[in-house]
C-alpha cells in the first residue's frame, strides 16, 4: 500500500478544489505539491479556458503543476530521477474521464460505449495502481454525477454510468473520503 489517498468528492463550485488545496497545503508541510492539471485548455472554448485560468491565479505560485489530461497513472506516480514532491494534487477526475470520452472516438459509431468503457477500464487500472504505489499523499477531486436527474442522452448515461463507477473505485482506494456541499466539508469515509 502506498501513501495516503484521499478522495474529494462535490458538485459543481461546490468548493472542493479549494478544499483539497488546503488539504495539500497541510499534507505538505512546507514540502512541494505537484499539481496535475487534467483539463485540455482550448482557446476557443472561452468559457473553459476562463475556468482554468481562475484555477491558476487560487493556486500557489510556487507548486509544480503537471498537465496529464490521458496519462494520469503516470503523472501521480511522477518522473524518474526528479525529485518526489511532499503531497500530488490531481484536479479532476471528471475532466479526465472526459478526455478519455473523447479519445474513444465518434460518440454517433456503434460500439462507442465499448470502446469508452475499455479506455476507462485501462486508465483507470494505471491510475488506481499509481495510487497504491505513490511514495506520498495524493489528493483526488472528483464531482459527483449520482445525486441528480438521470442524464438524457446515451452519451450522458454512458458518462454517469462510467464516473459513478471510478469515483467508486477510488473511494475504495482511499484512506479518507470527503464530500464537499457549499464550501462545507463532510468527512465521509
Amino acid at each position: 500500500m502506498g501513501a495516503a489517498v484521499i478522495l474529494v468528492i462535490g458538485g459543481v463550485r461546490s468548493g472542493k478544489s479549494r478544499f483539497a488545496q488546503q488539504v495539500a497545503t497541510d499534507l505538505s508541510q512546507g514540502g512541494g505539491v505537484r499539481f496535475v492539471a487534467t483539463a485540455k485548455l482550448d482557446l476557443a472554448d472561452l468559457s473553459m479556458a476562463a475556468r482554468i485560468g481562475e484555477h491558476r491565479r487560487k493556486r500557489p505560485s510556487h507548486w509544480e503543476t503537471e498537465e496529464a489530461p490521458l496519462d494520469l497513472g503516470a503523472a501521480i506516480t511522477g518522473h524518474h530521477g526528479a525529485p518526489a514532491p511532499a503531497v500530488v494534487l490531481v484536479d479532476c477526475l471528471t475532466l479526465w474521464l472526459t478526455n478519455l470520452l473523447e479519445a474513444a472516438g465518434d460518440v454517433a459509431k456503434p460500439g462507442f460505449a465499448g470502446q469508452a468503457r475499455a479506455g476507462l477500464e485501462a486508465g483507470a487500472e494505471a491510475l488506481l495502481a499509481a495510487l497504491r504505489d505513490a511514495p506520498q499523499p495524493v489528493v483526488i477531486v472528483t464531482n459527483e454525477v449520482g445525486s441528480g436527474v438521470a442524464p438524457a442522452t446515451s452519451l450522458g448515461n454512458i458518462f454517469a454510468d462510467l464516473q459513478g463507477e471510478l469515483n467508486q473505485a477510488v473511494a475504495r482506494e482511499a484512506g479518507a473520503v470527503y464530500h464537499v456541499v457549499a464550501g462545507i466539508s463532510t468527512r465521509i469515509k
